[in-house]
């Protein structure tokens, strides 16, 4: 297994974490101050499939949205090369939501033109994301790439999830819809151990506390009530969390009670 570390993006406390059914409001922990968080994605081998979870939004995206305050991207392709392996043998591209910051590296820029960064892969993709993408809300419109779903369909052979009896890689999907509509945890494992890739459901270690929710999430109440439900069902598996935002890399994974 192989964490893609593809760079770094800044944010406010105040945003990245908010704290619900508080009475003070002056009690928030992180109310002040900016982090440098992480775009983390996985690479992984199970049974003859080459994974990549989320690969991050590629060194291209800095040129498209330059106001955001992006450090030190790295491509997933660069990644997955400079540590052995061949990006052109990925066979499987698990993409867990749809918001660029996420999934835009599934693409590399050639001169003015994008093109596939993994062009023997299979997508897969949450069938109510897909949809979500056509038609998001104001507050989350500007977290999806314009004409992504159209560069998808024309590059990749496309495999809608709904749920994970098509996944033969993945033990389990946990379905959520709180940081946006079908996002996707996927449940695995490697080498005896078994993980689940949190994604924005649980994007930091800071996250884990249910009341912590962020001003990126569509529903907040609905991820708090998520979240509480994630804990009740996976709080005693004994698998191991991967967070994909958690800016120190010593805590990048936890481990869940067993």
């Amino acid at each position: 297994m192989l964490y893609l570390e593809a760079g770094n993006i800044i944010v406010d406390n105040a945003t990245m974490y908010q704290e619900i059914h508080c009475n003070d409001d002056n009690s928030g922990p992180f109310k002040h101050g900016q982090s440098h968080i992480a775009l983390r994605g996985l690479y992984f081998e199970s049974e003859g499939h080459k994974v990549v979870i989320d690969p991050g939004p590629g060194r291209w995206i800095e040129s498209f949205f330059p106001g955001y305050h992006f450090r030190d991207l790295n491509d997933a392709t660069t990644l997955l090369d400079e540590a052995g392996y061949d990006h052109g043998a990925v066979t499987d591209i698990f993409l867990t939501h749809l918001h660029f910051d996420h999934c835009a590296g599934i693409f590399a820029q050639k001169g003015d033109h994008l093109i596939p960064a993994f062009p023997n892969a299979n997508l897969y993709l949450s069938a109510s994301q897909f949809k979500l993408i056509d038609h998001p809300s104001e507050e989350e419109r500007d977290s999806f790439l314009p004409g992504f779903n159209k560069l998808v369909n024309k590059y990749y052979n496309v495999i809608l999830c709904d749920k994970a009896d098509n996944v033969s890689y993945l033990d389990d999907i946990i379905f959520s819809d709180g940081h946006t509509r079908g996002m996707m945890l996927p449940v695995f494992s490697v080498d005896n151990e078994s993980y689940i890739y949190a994604t924005d459901l649980i994007p930091t270690k800071r996250n884990m506390t249910p009341e912590i929710v962020s001003g990126y999430d569509n529903d907040p109440e609905l991820l708090y009530r998520e979240k509480l439900s994630f804990f009740e069902r996976w709080g005693r598996s004994g698998k191991r969390l991967i967070f994909f935002h958690e800016p120190e890399p010593a805590n990048r994974l936890a481990k869940l009670s067993s």
